[in-house]
């Protein structure tokens, strides 16, 4: 078992840090230099005074008596004790907790808050609950010397539940696919998207890449093309010439849209403790 044991170290804050994305849970921040995105857990945001009291209680509470660095390490011990061997070492990272000060968390915000999407802000940053991950958004710093390209462009996919649950088999349709229609009632989205997750796991290929394509065109927080660890192609920034820069070809965009889709099909689906790697490459070099 590994244990989250060592010291915790203050975090260094670096003079070039980026806002990378949010769930309901965390902020996710990038620094570039490092390679590394800091997650900071989230909190619901006062509403009244004597709320506003209660969450300044509870933040020296768990400054002085070390609350939140427990419930981290907790989760980073889940993280690193079960999810990694189950996941893989190979397609996961090792994490580290670090300690932000008020200084630290008085910064993100200020600077966050023009920046947040507007229903997000209900939440805001936990004092004593943030981690580092390495960021899969660049190559690893073993790679440094073997770049072919002045580029590296990542995909990041959310894809949510892929199975339903016995007591959700009875529903015309899976959790993701019914939320978003509270989801639009509540404005947290612009449109629906014909993505299901369930259609992503189903294993079949043609079903993959149509709710593949799906993702592409209504991305919401779920599909995000970067270009050297900068967003490239999200909700808000639909660059689809990207597609041109990715696979190196003034094809119309709907050939590279579909070109897009079968890669990743091909690489949800392909074994790559079994050449899997050469297997991709090949069908790169054959376009």
């Amino acid at each position: 078992m590994i244990k989250n044991d060592q010291p915790i170290q203050i975090f260094d804050m670096p003079d070039e840090w980026t806002y990378r994305g949010e769930g309901n849970c965390n902020i996710v921040i990038s620094v570039p230099k490092q390679k590394k995105i800091l997650r900071i857990r989230k909190v619901e945001k006062p509403k009244s005074i004597l709320r506003w009291l209660l969450v300044l209680i509870s933040n020296f509470i768990h400054w002085y008596y070390g609350k939140g660095f427990k419930d981290e390490t907790r989760d980073l011990d889940f993280y690193l004790n079960i999810m990694r061997p189950l996941v893989g070492y190979k397609y996961t990272s090792d994490a580290k907790q670090v300690l932000l000060s008020r200084k630290h968390i008085h910064i993100f915000k200020e600077e966050l808050s023009h920046i947040r999407p507007e229903f997000r802000q209900n939440k805001t940053l936990q004092y004593g609950r943030a981690a580092l991950f390495d960021d899969f958004a660049f190559l690893p710093s073993k790679f440094d010397g073997y770049e072919s390209s002045d580029n590296t462009y990542s995909i990041e996919i959310k894809p949510k539940q892929g199975w339903r649950p016995i007591k959700e088999q009875f529903l015309p349709q899976c959790f993701f696919c019914m939320n978003q229609f509270l989801k639009m009632e509540r404005g947290q989205i612009k449109s629906l998207t014909k993505y299901c997750p369930e259609e992503l796991f189903c294993g079949n290929p043609t079903r993959m890449k149509s709710t593949l394509k799906h993702l592409f065109e209504v991305p919401q927080n779920n599909f995000k093309i970067f270009k050297n660890g900068l967003v490239s192609y999200d909700e808000k920034h639909k660059n689809k010439h990207i597609l041109n820069e990715i696979f190196e070809s003034n094809d119309a965009e709907e050939v590279l849209i579909d070109e897009l889709c079968n890669f990743l099909q091909s690489c949800l689906t392909t074994d790559f403790n079994k050449n899997g790697m050469r297997f991709i490459t090949c069908q790169l070099a054959q376009r």
